[in-house]
């Protein structure tokens, strides 16, 4: 198995944990506005003790605002690992963590190996629309040009056409239908 499998492998393998205590939080932890669905007791007070904003309506115990908790890198403390796992909220990720691989006498750590598949395609699309349009606008002629180029030169011929008043099958409908068009005008000023 390559390197950027056996990362993603691993990265997908990670699921979700709640905190303990004393752990780094890996992200800015939010505890989100809205219903935590426990009854007004000792919960309100330890919500207020860890810094969320907590009051009670309509029998329930409703966290005023989303708040953060805790900033990536910050310490969690018990009490507040106690209040997330209350909320049903996970921050922390179980699983291996790559630091490095070795394959074919080269070693790639981690953080070349995870790579976002979703902005490589965006990128390579991009990549090919630009080289598509440099080459249109070089004049340089390819199976992906050539299309656009007929297009294009049928187009202005078909405009050059009309504008000379030339009857083809191209122009025909066109000629008909603005001598239609100007017929409708003309009979609708008459009356």
């Amino acid at each position: 198995m390559d390197s950027f499998r056996l990362c993603k492998l691993l990265e997908r393998g990670k699921t979700p944990a709640p905190a303990k205590g004393g752990e780094v939080a890996p992200q800015d932890i939010v505890v989100p506005k809205g219903d935590t669905g426990f009854p007004p007791g000792p919960m309100i007070g330890e919500l207020q003790k860890v810094g969320i904003p907590a009051q009670v309506e309509k029998g329930k115990i409703h966290v005023k605002k989303d708040t953060v908790v805790a900033k990536k890198e910050d310490a969690i403390s018990k009490d507040l690992a106690s209040v997330l796992t209350k909320l049903g909220i996970q921050p922390m990720e179980v699983g291996l963590n790559l630091i490095a691989t070795y394959e074919d006498d080269k070693v790639f750590l981690a953080d070349v190996l995870k790579v976002d598949d979703e902005q490589i395609k965006n990128s390579v699309i991009q990549s090919y629309n630009e080289a598509v349009n440099l080459a249109l606008y070089a004049g340089i002629t390819n199976k992906e040009t050539i299309g656009i180029f007929i297009g294009k030169a049928h187009r202005e011929a078909v405009s050059l056409a009309l504008e000379l008043n030339l009857v083809n099958k191209e122009t025909v409908r066109i000629i008909l239908s603005k001598a239609y068009k100007d017929a409708l005008t003309i009979s609708s000023k008459i009356k």
